[in-house]
């Protein structure tokens, strides 16, 4: 091979970005004797291409024959590709068109005994050829083949590597590569563009919206030229309008977003056109099952088929939350919007949908309440973006009484994951139809519960009390009970005595309706107010039989809130080895529910048995991460604050300000996985010993101290040694050993931790 065919190609304008580990994945696999022929495969726009061209350039001196690059897109047919290699590979007998068994094998033998890369691009629209490329590769020994292709070819021995998107921008990486790719073309319109952290925030959400998708990305920057990065990203509604005017020396397939997917959707066989159109009606992610209930009209296409053929052409993908689930690319997910529309199947696709979804709800209710809760939690959120679409076509079709049932199902779920995006749903549902009856009733206890979350206790109580009117008026008892339960959630920050008669009259419906779930919530709950109210034994009692109904439905969020009213109980006696054992159940459960009002709360009360330790630097940064997973969630947690607030108080008494600010601070820069990391570390060893219990003699002073004992207990609360206050009370070292030892005995506690403790919990530090 002459040194000329170096030259076939293509020498790209701009560097690439982003691409390094990809990079390093091909030529790694190129650099296996065993691989033959490596296939790069992904959706149009996604850099296929321009990997294979970077990869060509770099493995130029692994191969001794040099780098041929075949570009595939103008052929048409089988016929054509041989064209195309043997006019790449300088194969000059015959005519070009020639494609019969002699073209094989004037290519076998222009290939034989060669060590080459033969890169072929765009091969999905001419995948006939196929069976002559693996009669190339059986007699090429030395040749290595890289394609690029929306489709894998089904050769035998074919490797493949799917070309994912460019890595998105996140909290702790806002200039991911999608970012950078974006600013540097958009520094080849407007040298001068220097980001702030606003517009570089607006960047970051301009690449998302566009999937990463390098092609999407570069015709987006072009736009800058005339569009603020502001002004772009609010008319991304549109992408597929939006993002045109190429570069005039790209193909025509390359000139516009809209020109791309066309080019995919162009190679579809009719059945899978219908079916990518029918699948535009999901949002987000859809299940095998959901695809073939909504998707199949009359039995005219087979569905499963259908999805694996599409996935094979990268127009979906597994989702990567959970691989049983199907998804789009966003921009794809619009053409496939466009393709529904002018189908005129639309309505009936929605239709279909909404009246798939209504039949999950009734099973969503049952399994968020049993042992398999976790696992529904998790399904419900991968499933929340559709099932907000089914809600917006409950009101755009005249249905809003459906929502009733989304309310039932869902209700305590949005609140109990902090989950406010069905909230303008109901509103409109709420304010602008007549809507009454059991319907409005249910929306009424989903709003009070999540407005509860918000801390909008006026709004909460209101909505809750029109909602048990509303259940009284159609004579729905177990409504009744779930609408006094939500009173009385909304009544437990302002007005415990009167949450606690609502709770009790909620108990006692659930009870006779045999409604175990709600009779557990109420406990709970119930629960609560005991502890807050220093009722020790009323609240063990309440607790426990809480956490045994928890046990026995499998109840994992409730047995949460159980551990939390456990601990804060525990720490007023002065438990806190127990109070940490219940908290760590809390924080587990939390996890494993992704419920983060939970988790925080958890944190917290960490925090508070930290502080009683007096370990107040961990204290401080656990209380910072509490407050701000509260804060990113805009949770109210006012009932949560009150309860382990008394032993919180310490950390302002022992650290000096700037040492508090520094370690909440620290604390608030934590995510939720890092919390979760430093809240389970092995605590230091310290002694473990309870402090002497408020509760049962909350006036008690050590009336028995000597003054100068009692002064040494305050300068030992204040941190100082032994030699520091014997200095400051200007005696010797072990004068100062025995008054400490007297202090130890006459408070009945074996050290310097329990000692401080003592004295803060009595104010006398």
């Amino acid at each position: 091979m002459s040194a000329s065919n170096h030259h076939s190609l293509p020498m790209p304008p701009t560097p690439l970005i982003g691409r390094e580990k990809e990079i390093s994945q091909v030529l790694e696999l190129l650099g296996n004797p065993e691989v033959k022929l490596l296939t790069l495969s992904g959706p149009g726009g996604v850099g296929k291409t321009r990997l294979a061209v970077e990869v060509g350039h770099q493995a130029q001196r692994r191969f001794e024959d040099g780098v041929v690059f075949v570009p595939l897109a103008p052929a048409r047919d089988a016929a054509s590709v041989i064209a195309a290699l043997k006019l790449a590979l300088g194969v000059a007998e015959g005519s070009l068109l020639e494609a019969g068994p002699s073209a094989i094998e004037l290519l076998q033998n222009a290939l034989h005994g060669r060590n080459l890369l033969l890169i072929l691009d765009n091969f999905e629209h001419v995948m006939e050829a196929a069976s002559e490329l693996a009669v190339l590769i059986e007699a090429a020994v030395g040749v290595t083949f890289l394609v690029t292709s929306r489709a894998p070819l089904r050769i035998y021995g074919e490797r493949e590597l799917s070309v994912p998107p460019l890595p998105l921008p996140s909290a702790g990486q806002p200039r991911s590569a999608a970012v950078e790719l974006l600013l540097e073309r958009i520094r080849a319109v407007q040298p001068g563009f220097a980001p702030d952290s606003d517009k570089l925030a607006t960047l970051g959400e301009i690449v998302r919206r566009l999937d990463g998708l390098p092609l999407a990305i570069e015709l987006a920057a072009a736009r800058v030229r005339l569009l603020p990065p502001e002004i772009l990203l609010s008319r991304l509604d549109n992408r597929l309008r939006l993002l045109q005017g190429g570069a005039r020396n790209m193909p025509d397939r390359q000139q516009t977003l809209r020109a791309t997917i066309d080019w995919s959707y162009g190679l579809l066989p009719p059945p899978e056109q219908r079916l990518f159109g029918r699948l535009g009606v999901f949002v987000g992610s859809w299940t095998l099952e959901a695809a073939e209930a909504v998707c199949n009209l009359d039995d005219d296409i087979d569905v499963f088929e259908g999805i694996l053929s599409l996935a094979e052409k990268s127009l979906l993908r597994r989702s990567g939350e959970d691989e049983t689930r199907f998804t789009m690319l966003e921009t794809l997910r619009e053409y496939a919007g466009e393709v529904l529309h002018g189908s005129g199947e639309e309505v009936v696709m929605r239709r279909r949908h909404l009246e798939y979804t209504l039949g999950r709800l009734a099973l969503a209710r049952s399994g968020l309440r049993g042992p398999k809760q976790a696992q529904w939690f998790a399904r419900l959120h991968q499933a929340r973006p559709d099932l907000l679409a089914a809600m917006r076509f409950c009101l755009d079709s005249g249905q809003a009484e459906q929502l009733g049932q989304f309310a039932r199902a869902l209700g305590w779920m949005w609140s109990l994951r902090a989950d406010y995006a069905a909230l303008p749903l109901l509103d409109e549902a709420l304010t602008g139809t007549e809507l009454q009856g059991e319907a409005r009733a249910w929306m009424l206890f989903a709003r009070s519960v999540i407005d509860f979350r918000l801390g909008k206790y006026t709004t909460a109580e209101s909505v809750a009390r029109e909602s048990v009117r509303l259940f009284e008026a159609v004579g729905d008892v177990a409504g009744v009970a779930y609408a006094r339960n939500a009173l009385g959630l909304a009544l437990m920050a302002p007005q415990r005595v009167a949450a606690h008669t609502a709770l009790a009259e909620s108990l006692g419906m659930a009870r006779a309706e045999g409604d175990d779930w709600l009779t557990m919530f109420n406990l709970s709950l119930l629960g609560w107010l005991d502890v807050l109210a220093g009722l020790h034994a009323e609240s063990a009692r309440t607790l426990e039989e809480a956490a045994q109904l928890g046990v026995r439905l499998g109840e994992m969020s409730m047995l949460g809130w159980v551990e939390l009213g456990r601990a804060a109980a525990a720490l007023q006696l002065g438990q806190l080895i127990q109070a940490e054992r219940s908290l760590h159940l809390a924080l587990d459960t939390a996890r494993q529910v992704n419920a983060p009002p939970i988790f925080a709360a958890a944190l917290q009360g960490l925090a508070a048995v930290l502080s009683g330790r007096g370990e107040q630097v961990r204290a401080a940064e656990l209380s910072g991460a509490a407050e701000a997973i509260w804060q990113a969630y805009r949770v109210q947690p006012t009932v949560e604050r009150e309860i382990f607030k008394p032993y919180l108080n310490a950390l302002m008494r022992r650290l000096s300000e700037p040492e508090l600010a520094r370690a909440y601070a620290a604390g608030q820069t934590l995510n939720e996985e890092g919390a979760w990391q430093f809240a389970t570390q092995p605590a230091q060893e310290l002694e473990l010993e309870t402090f002497p219990s408020r509760a049962t003699d909350p006036h008690r002073l050590p009336e028995s101290l000597t003054p100068r004992e009692n002064e040494v207990l305050v300068l030992l609360a204040s941190g100082l040694s032994n030699k520091q206050i014997a200095a400051q009370l200007g005696t010797g070292v072990y004068t100062v050993n025995d008054h400490v030892s007297s202090v130890y005995s006459k408070l009945g506690v074996r050290g310097r931790a329990a000692a401080t403790r003592y004295a803060l919990e009595h104010h006398l530090a």
